[in-house]
């Protein structure tokens, strides 16, 4: 995994355990809060908030802001992919923009939901949004499906042990 991600494997360890523990105390915290929770006067706060209010000054979005009803929600890619072909990728641009074309060579390790966007079209492509380490990528879903191989965690952990 370091390797994928194009770190020292000292860094990727430093970063994993910083991540856990980041976890386990954001846990305890939620934890203790839902202890204190008012569930009751919670709901009832949620059942009034706007109710009968028309939206306000500020309440609107900015201008420049475009709305896809399928792309409201945050995207979080939840199955990792090996990319076992050289597969070309596209740099997240707005519609219409010009294609910024790269190269992920095989042997990476990308992160993907291709079923969440089957259908969806980008600059007159239907496309896979994936991403690489910190980075988001478009590729053409047809290319994506042929390059990569979905697999399970136990697939990696098999893959992982040295025969």
């Amino acid at each position: 995994m370091a390797k994928a991600e194009g770190v020292a494997l000292n860094q990727f360890i430093n970063v994993a355990v910083a991540e856990k523990l980041a976890a386990m105390r954001m846990a305890s915290y939620i934890a203790v809060r839902a202890r204190n929770a008012d569930i009751p006067a919670a709901l009832e706060i949620l059942r009034r908030a706007g109710a009968g209010n028309p939206p306000m000054e500020g309440d609107e979005l900015p201008a420049d802001v475009r709305l896809d009803e399928r792309l409201r929600v945050r995207i979080e890619a939840r199955r990792q992919f090996s990319i076992e072909q050289p597969l070309e990728v596209f740099q997240d641009t707005e519609e219409g923009e010009a294609l910024i074309s790269l190269m992920i060579p095989a042997g990476k390790l990308v992160f993907a939901d291709p079923d969440y966007w089957r259908g969806i079209q980008w600059n007159g492509i239907e496309i896979v949004k994936l991403s690489l380490g910190s980075r988001w990528f478009c590729a053409r879903r047809e290319d994506f499906l042929r390059c990569s191989h979905s697999f399970s965690v136990e697939e990696r952990e098999l893959e992982a042990i040295p025969a």
